[in-house]
C-alpha cells in the first residue's frame, strides 16, 4: 500500500478508520476523552516491512506512538515467522483493516473515503477525543490549553511556496498574506504564515491545536 507512506492516508484514513471502528465498542466516551476501552496491544503490517509505512515527515509513527505508547508493531517477516510455526495464536480481539474491501461499501460510494464505512457503527460524539488529547499532550500541551477556546481567533496559513507540487501563483500568495495581515491589524486576530517543514513535529501539533481557521492550498 504505497499511499500509506503519506501521513494524510495513514492518519486521516487508515488510523482514523481503525479508531472509529474500535471506539464503537464504547459509545459512552466522555467529553474529556475518558474511555473504558483498553489500548491496543499490537499492530501487524502483514504486507509491509518496518520501513514501508513511515512517511517523510515522520508523523505516522508520531501519531501511533503518542496515542498508544505501549503498542508493539510487527511486520511481514514477523507474520511469516508466525505462519511457519504451524500453530494457532489465540487473541482476545482482532480488528482487520482492508482498504480494498472498504471501497466496495455503500458509504464509500457516496464519499470516496474508505474510513467512512466505519461511520455506520455506534458512536460517542467524543469518539476521536482520546486520540487528539493523547497526541496534543505528547506535544506538550496541557489539558487547559487543549480545552480552552482561542480568543481572539487564530488563523494559520500553511504556505507551500517553498515546496514542490501544489502552490499558489506568487501574486495570489502575496495578496492572501496581505489580506490576512489586514484582518490581524483590524480585528487583533492572531495570524501565522508558516512553512511546516521548518517546524518541529511538536511545534506543528501545538500550532494546529491552537488554530481556529486554517488555509492550506
Amino acid at each position: 500500500m504505497p499511499s500509506i507512506r503519506h501521513y494524510y492516508h495513514w492518519v486521516a484514513e487508515v488510523f482514523f478508520g481503525f479508531w472509529r471502528t474500535y471506539s464503537s465498542l464504547d459509545p459512552s466516551i466522555s467529553g474529556s476523552g475518558i474511555s473504558s476501552l483498553p489500548a491496543p496491544r499490537r499492530i501487524w503490517f502483514v504486507h509491509l516491512d518496518a520501513s514501508q509505512w513511515r512517511d517523510k515527515a515522520r508523523f505516522n509513527e508520531w501519531v501511533l506512538r503518542s496515542s498508544f505508547p505501549s503498542l508493539t508493531a510487527e511486520y511481514s517477516n514477523d507474520w511469516i515467522d508466525r505462519a511457519e510455526l504451524g500453530r494457532p495464536f489465540l487473541l482476545d480481539r482482532v480488528l482487520l483493516s482492508d482498504r480494498a474491501a472498504a471501497m466496495r461499501g455503500n458509504n464509500y460510494r457516496e464519499t470516496s473515503r474508505p474510513s467512512s464505512e466505519a461511520f455506520s457503527l455506534p458512536e460517542s460524539s467524543h469518539w476521536w477525543l482520546p486520540i487528539t488529547t493523547s497526541v496534543m499532550e505528547f506535544a506538550g500541551l496541557d489539558e487547559a490549553s487543549i480545552l480552552a477556546a482561542s480568543a481572539p481567533p487564530v488563523i494559520t496559513y500553511v504556505s507551500r511556496q517553498t515546496s514542490r507540487g501544489r502552490m499558489l501563483i506568487t501574486e495570489h500568495h502575496d495578496r492572501l498574506i496581505k489580506e490576512l495581515y489586514g484582518l490581524r491589524d483590524k480585528y487583533a486576530y492572531e495570524v501565522n504564515v508558516v512553512n511546516m517543514e521548518n517546524l518541529s513535529r511538536e511545534a506543528q501539533i501545538r500550532l494546529a491545536a491552537r488554530t481556529t481557521v486554517s488555509e492550506n492550498p
